[in-house]
């Protein structure tokens, strides 16, 4: 077989012949003895991701954890959210995870008016401080004044429900985060603790 090459003139395409490597070679020879030597290697493609159906959290696929779509309502509406059981890939789900899921499925209901109110409590805590980092220019777009907890509606948004490892507490450990307007970057979390919220702040108090 034959090619033209506008620029390089006529060259050889022989069959593919193996390398030292075991990968296929083509050597493409040019007149005057020149050759140039093409080594193929094959692209591992990703392998799919793992998956398992639970009795009690349901399909779950493992990308740094267990994680599935959850719904949270919240300002009367049903958010999309992400359920994620943080667990090495060849570790069992603790028995507490499971305890501490199927104990925050049974309150979960009840925590939206709760969770609002002692979110809007502690943005009213923080509420200066997060206006002067803004500046004058941002300050009544990232952290405006509010006057009722159903005003955060424009200001957070719920992202993940995180049931988190015990490492040995045997504590029901229930993460709430959010994204939050006035800090993008650590965003915001409300902690349960046993069914009870003991800590509201960056989402790092829960990851």
């Amino acid at each position: 077989m034959r090619a033209k090459a506008e620029l390089w003139g006529d060259f050889a395409l022989p069959p593919l012949r193996g390398s030292a490597s075991g990968r296929p070679v083509l050597r493409l020879g040019w007149p005057d003895d020149h050759e140039i030597s093409l080594e193929f290697r094959q692209i591992d493609q990703a392998a799919p991701p793992r998956s398992m159906t639970s009795a009690v959290f349901g399909d779950l696929a493992y990308d740094f954890g267990w994680r599935r779509p959850y719904d949270y309502k919240l300002f009367g509406v049903v958010f999309p959210l992400t359920l994620v059981i943080p667990c090495d890939e060849d570790a069992e789900i603790e028995p507490a995870q499971i305890d501490a899921f199927l104990n925050f499925e049974a309150i979960k209901d009840r925590t939206s008016e709760l969770v609002t109110r002692v979110i809007f409590d502690y943005y009213l805590g923080i509420v200066e401080e997060r206006r002067t980092m803004a500046g004058p220019a941002f300050a009544d777009e990232l952290a405006p004044h509010l006057k009722a907890p159903s005003h955060l509606a424009s200001l957070i948004q719920p992202t993940e429900l995180v049931v988190q490892q015990t490492f040995g507490s045997n504590e029901r450990v229930v993460g709430l985060l959010f994204d939050c307007s006035w800090d993008p970057s650590l965003g915001l979390a409300v902690k349960f603790v046993n069914e009870t919220i003991q800590e509201i702040g960056p989402q790092d108090i829960v990851l």
